[in-house]
């Protein structure tokens, strides 16, 4: 069965991430995971979360985007 994600899990994975990447943001979704925000490479982060013995597992969703290509002559 799968983990769900608390807010102590999230501010975890913040602090693991954030000492590869300043930047990096964690949040809690609405389905009970987290939503990883960062520049790292997915198996970067999924490296250091596991690692860090956190219960993690990738599930990757791309980003919406209003881009209608327009702008870059596409």
């Amino acid at each position: 069965m799968p983990t769900t994600a608390t807010a102590e899990l999230a501010e975890r994975a913040r602090r693991v991430l954030t000492a590869h990447d300043r930047n990096a943001e964690v949040s809690l979704d609405a389905n009970g995971g987290l939503i990883v925000r960062t520049e790292l490479a997915e198996a970067d982060v999924l490296r250091l979360l596991q690692a860090a013995a956190l219960p993690v597992a990738a599930r990757t969703v791309a980003a919406r985007s209003d881009c209608c290509g327009g702008c870059c002559g596409a």
